[in-house]
């Protein structure tokens, strides 16, 4: 017993630095709807973790408090019996009436626990947002051979669905570059080139995503041995034949059949965005699932409100030969037409939206001289970039689309002019663009001009 206690006070008289919890390194960023606060590698000590006991963690809170107490920030918390809500930090604060307020996200993902209650690990990843959210990528591999392709694909976080969703049209960077802007949040790559390829997606109004790598490898050709002969070499042997590789020919049928494949009991495909997006592929050749997805699509109109998600249902149900006015119950061509405000359709920040809205309307009945369509397509001709095009081959590709539905429009010849010579720019040495979704818009070009 006596040994016993000696250990123990022993220990007791240890330096109390042995015991704390030893400060954790991590990445911290704060970021608002309108300003990005703090984005720095930080080393985070222990603190309270709560407002009345003793007790102390290395958790969340503490980071929030180390940042605001370096900048000389106010910093304001309500305490319940779950952990602390942040009710402001430097002149952010909670307006709920907006639907702006402050959260958290850990690797990634929303935190499911108060601040104070998550306790960080080395190299976590924090994000304090108020008023806005994140994007994220994922991809179908993260490494491929020269040749192949992967699927990315962007979602944004939805507060209200508290859920991760599509996030529609999206900025896709490769290595710091614009590659493409895809109007459905989908990006096809297939690099030409060997090596490692960082990928972020970027869309106004939210946090641009963490970069995914891709690493593309060249796979290595078996050397072909050189023919011998008994007692020495064939110095004087012919060379082998080269092999011809016969041209890929795109099989319409294959496709159509995978797509049939993937098509759900109830006639759907998951989601509207793919339900609407495949609606145009089968819309072009008659069959069962084309007809069994009319019928879904009829039973279930978009609930969005976004300008893209309606005009991208109108198209949709237009390739199955359904009314856009009524075939759901929704007049999808009067909510385009009641966007229009101050020149052009939808949201002043995008471009994709009224090139569209032209596409759309045009189609659904609108004459070339209708003053919105006149508008609209001036609005689309004045954001034409000094290379001809429109931030990418294929968003490029569908403005030229939209000109081929106003022909008489002043200005319309020179931009398509310039347009198609940054589309020959463009274009790889194999003959392609960036990726298959881009490939597919400028493709379509041949048969509408």
């Amino acid at each position: 017993m006596r040994r016993t206690l000696l250990g123990l006070a022993f220990f007791l008289l240890l330096p109390f630095s042995i015991f704390a919890d030893e400060p954790v390194n991590i990445d911290f960023s704060i970021q608002t709807f309108d300003a990005s606060l703090f984005n720095e590698a930080i080393a985070v000590s222990a603190c309270a973790e709560s407002d009345t006991g003793t007790t102390t963690t290395v958790n969340a809170l503490c980071a929030v408090q180390k940042v605001a107490t370096d900048k000389g920030w106010p910093l304001s918390l309500t305490w319940y019996s779950f952990g602390a809500i942040l009710d402001g930090l430097s002149t952010y604060t909670a307006d709920f009436a907006n639907n702006r307020f402050w959260l958290y996200f850990i690797n990634g993902e929303p935190g499911s626990v108060a601040l104070n209650a998550y306790h960080l690990s080395a190299n976590d990843r924090l994000v304090l947002v108020y008023g806005i959210a994140p994007l994220r990528l994922s991809s179908s591999t993260t490494a491929i051979s020269l040749g192949s392709l992967v699927s990315i694909n962007a979602e944004a976080f939805d507060f209200n669905a508290w859920a991760w969703q599509s996030a529609g049209a999206t900025d896709f960077y490769v290595n710091g570059a614009l590659s493409t802007s895809s109007l459905s949040g989908g990006f096809e790559f297939s690099p030409s080139q060997a090596g490692h390829y960082s990928i972020v997606g970027k869309k106004t109004g939210y946090i641009s995503s963490e970069p995914i790598t891709i690493a593309v490898s060249n796979p290595s050709v078996p050397a072909q041995a050189a023919p011998t002969i008994a007692g020495g070499s064939c110095g004087a042997c012919p060379q082998p034949p080269a092999v011809l590789v016969p041209k890929a020919q795109f099989d319409t049928d294959k496709a159509l059949a995978f797509l049939i494949r993937e098509q759900l009991p109830d006639g759907s495909f998951g989601s509207d965005l793919l339900n609407d997006w495949v609606a145009l592929a089968l819309g072009a050749k008659d069959s069962p699932a084309a007809d069994i997805l009319s019928l879904y699509l009829v039973g279930h109109p978009t609930e969005s409100t976004t300008l893209t998600d309606v005009l991208r249902r109108a198209m949709a149900l237009m390739a199955l030969n359904l009314n856009p006015y009524m075939s759901d119950g929704n007049d999808y061509i009067s909510r385009i037409k009641e966007s229009f405000k101050d020149g052009q359709f939808g949201d002043a920040t995008l471009i994709n939206d009224d090139i569209f809205a032209v596409i759309v309307l045009r189609k659904a009945g609108l004459p070339e001289t209708d003053s919105r369509l006149a508008s609209a397509v001036r609005y689309i001709i004045s954001k034409q970039d000094q290379k001809g095009g429109w931030q990418s081959p294929d968003l490029t590709a569908a403005a030229l689309q939209a000109f081929s539905l106003m022909p008489a429009e002043p200005f319309v010849v020179e931009a398509r002019t310039k347009a198609l010579d940054y589309l020959k720019a463009t274009l790889f040495d194999d003959g392609g663009y960036a990726n298959a979704f881009t490939a597919s818009w400028v493709v379509a070009l041949p048969i509408i001009w």
